[in-house]
């Protein structure tokens, strides 16, 4: 399997056990007995709301509590979706409770989601050790996508003061320094940004598939005017 259809595989395998999840909950604790609909499209709705939230807000402790943020967008997202579903069923007498149940459920699937997150970057920072001299600013699990399609082992990304590394256990530590990069721009997966591509001297060009990629470009940016 060429790099790219991996790639693209990977994406569609974690869509579908995310939607895979929230229709084995709705089994379990359905709204209304009968209706399997709203977990699958509450799960949609939070994910919209991620990707809104990443695509927009900047901020560092944004940046830093996202795991726990998304698992907060997807109890809202469980939330909203419900209010017309339950009042569509003639369910008014038990709106409360149901809003409730919905909201815990997606709050908890987010929260299983983000632990499984943390816990991956904590394993993949213990796999990549960074020995510099400068405390990173940011850091967080990514891999590389090259000019030619290529994509890298899954590694970490680094951020210092004047320039970003990218870490992996199985391939040469990668450094570019801001001032090789000639432009920043964001590419996006139905319309979700998901990659930070720097386009550097020489017509080169390396894509970093991380978390917020808007995040690290203001990073980097407000850092570069510093230097």
């Amino acid at each position: 399997m060429k790099d790219r259809s991996k790639q693209i595989f990977s994406i569609i395998i974690s869509i579908a056990l995310i939607l895979g999840g929230f229709y084995g909950l709705s089994l379990i604790a359905p709204p209304h007995g009968e209706n399997h609909r709203n977990p699958i499209f509450g799960a949609l709705v939070g994910l919209i709301l991620i990707g809104i939230y990443q695509n927009y807000v900047h901020s560092d402790w944004i940046y830093n509590a996202r795991l726990l943020l998304n698992a907060v967008a997807f109890a809202l997202g469980m939330m909203l979706w419900a209010i017309p579903e339950v009042i569509n069923s003639g369910v008014g007498a038990h709106l409360f409770r149901i809003l409730m149940l919905n909201t815990l459920v997606g709050f908890l699937f987010g929260l299983f989601i983000g632990i499984y997150q943390f816990f991956t970057n904590l394993y993949r920072k213990k796999r990549t050790p960074f020995q510099g001299n400068q405390e990173p600013l940011v850091s967080s699990s990514a891999h590389v996508i090259y000019s030619g399609g290529t994509v890298s082992d899954k590694g970490r990304a680094i951020l210092l003061s004047d320039r970003l590394i990218f870490l992996s256990p199985d391939s040469k530590t990668q450094t570019v320094f801001f001032r090789e990069i000639k432009e920043i721009e964001i590419a996006r997966t139905a319309g979700f940004p998901n990659k930070l591509i720097l386009i550097l001297e020489g017509a080169e060009s390396m894509a970093l598939s991380i978390s917020m990629p808007n995040y690290w470009k203001n990073r980097i940016k407000s850092l570069s005017l510093s230097i």
